[in-house]
């Protein structure tokens, strides 16, 4: 295992597989369903990971003329990527929730804040972002 800084600033962390081989459930509600490099060169840090992972990059345009980028394995979607000035690079997980407003509510009443409140993602789900009681920062997704 290992814990390393992209050129960008955003840490990650890898790990070469033993008996634990990881994640055994994704995609479902409770677990992971998404991680997401957010930062401020998005051209450095494609490249980056192209270079470390041997990724493949797929770049869509987004509503807000941003450009989003989905960082795949074999054709298939493992991470994405895009660019956010305003806050530090960093990799961001979400997890699945079955109704994103009722996790919200559910975890700002156990002390989480809300960042970004729920918003529909055209042909994704419903996202928002919160911050737990101690500083870290999540999303949660309702596909």
């Amino acid at each position: 295992m290992a814990v390393a800084q992209d050129p960008t600033g955003a840490v990650f962390g890898i790990w070469q597989a033993g008996a634990h081989h990881g994640a055994q459930l994704a995609n479902e509600p409770g677990t992971l369903v998404w991680n997401e490099c957010q930062t401020t060169d998005t051209d450095a840090a494609e490249a980056f990971y192209r270079a470390v992972f041997g990724y493949e990059v797929h770049r869509m345009q987004m509503d807000d003329e941003r450009e989003y980028r989905v960082l795949t394995v074999d054709g298939k979607g493992v991470a994405g990527m895009m660019e956010l000035g305003d806050v530090p690079p960093n990799w961001s997980t979400t997890f699945a929730v079955e109704d994103a407003d009722a996790a919200v509510a559910q975890a700002e009443g156990l002390g989480a804040r809300g960042l970004v409140p729920p918003f529909d993602i055209p042909e994704i789900g419903r996202y928002a972002v919160l911050q737990d009681p101690v500083g870290a920062v999540f999303g949660v997704l309702a596909g």
